[in-house]
């Protein structure tokens, strides 16, 4: 995988098309004598292990990192909603004192409250796409 961080260099082994074609010639009871295509089947394996294992990897960070974002946003919404009692309180004792511009100021800081709250609770698309991952993707925290 040339220019990709799965690049492994300038290949190793001398080739020859003479050889390759002598190669191809043999019946495959003397090619398996060589071991050439037992070695390179054990080395594609690992090769395709290796990038499994980064696969896997990478999608097991990927679910952890939403997680936590879901985690935080759950917290800001129990802040924001534990925000909202004191908020009304205040807004219903400036309303009966007369003072309605600090009244209307302070509902204009609920509705945004709200709208933070609302927006918050919105699934995201990825989180869409997280839930229909392996449980096994899926941390435990």
């Amino acid at each position: 995988f040339k220019n990709t961080k799965s690049d492994l260099g300038e290949n190793p082994k001398v080739t020859d098309e003479r050889c390759k074609e002598e190669w191809d010639a043999l019946p495959q009871s003397e090619k398996d004598s060589y071991g050439y295509e037992y070695e390179t089947m054990k080395f594609l394996e690992r090769l395709v292990q290796q990038a499994d294992r980064k696969i896997w990897k990478n999608k097991r960070r990927c679910v952890e990192d939403d997680e936590e974002t879901l985690r935080n946003q759950a917290e800001n919404v129990m802040e924001l909603e534990e925000s909202f009692d004191p908020l009304l309180e205040q807004l219903e004792r400036l309303g009966s004192q007369g003072e309605v511009d600090r009244a209307l100021s302070m509902l204009s800081t609920v509705n945004v409250n709200k709208e933070n709250r609302i927006s918050l609770l919105k699934i995201p698309e990825h989180q869409k796409k997280i839930d229909s991952l392996p449980s096994k993707w899926k941390s435990n925290k």
